[in-house]
C-alpha cells in the first residue's frame, strides 16, 4: 500500500484513480481552528486572548498546522495577546478597516485618503490591509443579503470591484498607496470621464440644437426632400424575385467569405423564388454537397442578407444549370475545381 497526496487530483490518470480509495481534505473553518487553538492553549497553560486566536485563524487560510505553528511563535512569556499578534503579522485591525469603510459610505474622500496614508506610514502591509478590507466588505455583503436588506448591496459590490482592482494593481505600483487612493476617489467621486469625451458630447448637443432650429424654419420647403429620402430608403431593400437574384448573383458571391463554398456556389443557378425561399440548382453532386450543409447554408444566407437586407431560406438541388457568361464558368473550370478540392488546396486571387 502507498499514500498518494495531491492538490491536483484532476491530473491523476484514470488507471491510478480506479485503484485508489479517495479521501478529500478540506480547509478547516475559522471556528474549528479557534476551538483547537483554545484547547492547546489550555493544555499548555498559555493565557490566550480570544481575539488573538481569531486573528491567527483568519490568516492561515484554513491550515490548522500553520495556525498551531503561528501560535507557538507568537506566544511570549506564557501569553498570547491581540496587539502583539496584530503587530507581528503587520495587520491594521478592525478599527482602521471600519474607519475607511465609514469614510467611503459618507463619500468623504479627504478622510478616506488620510486613513489610507496613515496606514501606510505606520508601516503596515497595504496588500494585507486590502485583503482584510475585501474580506470585511464580503462579510457586509453576505450579511445584507441574509437579512433581506439588499438596498446597500450595489454600493458594496462597487467597493469590492474597485478594491479588487486595487489589490491586483499593487504588485507593480511605484507608489504603494496609489491603487488604494484611486479606488477611494472612484467610490467617493464616481468614475471620471475624459475631458475630450465631455467636449465631444457638448459639441454634438450644440449641433443637434442647430439642426433642429433649421428644420423648424425650413419645414415647408424641405417636405419634398423628406419624401424623396423615404422613397430612396424604401428602394434600398431589393425586391426578392428570380430576376433580382440572378441580376445580383455576382454581388452575392462577393459576400461569401469561405473560398470552397464560394467556388461551388458560383457553379449554381437560381431556378425558383417563392416568397423568401430561393432554390438553387447544381449540375454535379460534388458542388451540391459542398454547399448543402450547415456551414454552407449559414455563409450563403448571410451573403443574401447583406445584398437583399432580409433573411431568406435556401434550397439546394441537382438540376440543369445554365451558367451566366459573366462568371466565366466552363466544364474545364469545374474539373479544375474538383481536383483542387480533392487535394485540399486553396486557390488565391
Amino acid at each position: 500500500y502507498f499514500i498518494l497526496a495531491t492538490t491536483e487530483s484532476h491530473k491523476v490518470p484514470e488507471t491510478i484513480i480506479s485503484r485508489c480509495q479517495r479521501f478529500d481534505f478540506k480547509r478547516v473553518d475559522i471556528k474549528s481552528i479557534v476551538a483547537r487553538l483554545g484547547f492547546i492553549a489550555q493544555q499548555e497553560g498559555v493565557e490566550a486572548e480570544l481575539d488573538a486566536l481569531e486573528l491567527i485563524a483568519r490568516n492561515v487560510d484554513g491550515g490548522l498546522r500553520d495556525a498551531i505553528g503561528l501560535m507557538e511563535q507568537l506566544t511570549f512569556d506564557g501569553k498570547l495577546t491581540y496587539e502583539f499578534v496584530k503587530k507581528s503579522l503587520g495587520l491594521t485591525g478592525h478599527k482602521a478597516i471600519e474607519q475607511l469603510f465609514a469614510h467611503l459610505i459618507e463619500k468623504d474622500v479627504q478622510k478616506a485618503l488620510a486613513t489610507i496614508n496613515e496606514i501606510h506610514f505606520d508601516g503596515y502591509d497595504l496588500s494585507q490591509f486590502t485583503k482584510d478590507f475585501l474580506e470585511f466588505l464580503r462579510g457586509k455583503m453576505i450579511e445584507e443579503i441574509r437579512t433581506g436588506n439588499s438596498a446597500g448591496v450595489p454600493l458594496l459590490l462597487n467597493m469590492i470591484e474597485k478594491f479588487q482592482d486595487a489589490y491586483e494593481a499593487q504588485r507593480g505600483a511605484l507608489i504603494p498607496q496609489l491603487p488604494l487612493e484611486i479606488a477611494a476617489v472612484k467610490i467617493c467621486l464616481g468614475e471620471v470621464r475624459e475631458v475630450g469625451e465631455v467636449e465631444e458630447v457638448e459639441e454634438v448637443k450644440i449641433e443637434e440644437k442647430k439642426e433642429v432650429k433649421r428644420v423648424k424654419k425650413e419645414e415647408p420647403e424641405e417636405a419634398p426632400l423628406v419624401e424623396a429620402v423615404q422613397e430612396r430608403a424604401a428602394d434600398a431593400v431589393l425586391e426578392m424575385s428570380l430576376d433580382s437574384v440572378k441580376r445580383n448573383f455576382p454581388r452575392i458571391l462577393e459576400n461569401i467569405a469561405t473560398p470552397s463554398v464560394k467556388r461551388s456556389f458560383q457553379t449554381g443557378n437560381a431556378i425558383k423564388v417563392e416568397g423568401y425561399e430561393v432554390t438553387i440548382a447544381f449540375a454535379t453532386n460534388f458542388h451540391l454537397e459542398k454547399v448543402n450543409n450547415v456551414q454552407g447554408h449559414d455563409v450563403i444566407e448571410r451573403a443574401f442578407k447583406k445584398v437583399f437586407s432580409q433573411t431568406v431560406k435556401l434550397k439546394f438541388e441537382l438540376g440543369k444549370v445554365n451558367l451566366p457568361s459573366s462568371l466565366g464558368a466552363s466544364k474545364a473550370t469545374e474539373e479544375v475545381n474538383k481536383a483542387v478540392e480533392a487535394l485540399g488546396w486553396e486557390v488565391e486571387g
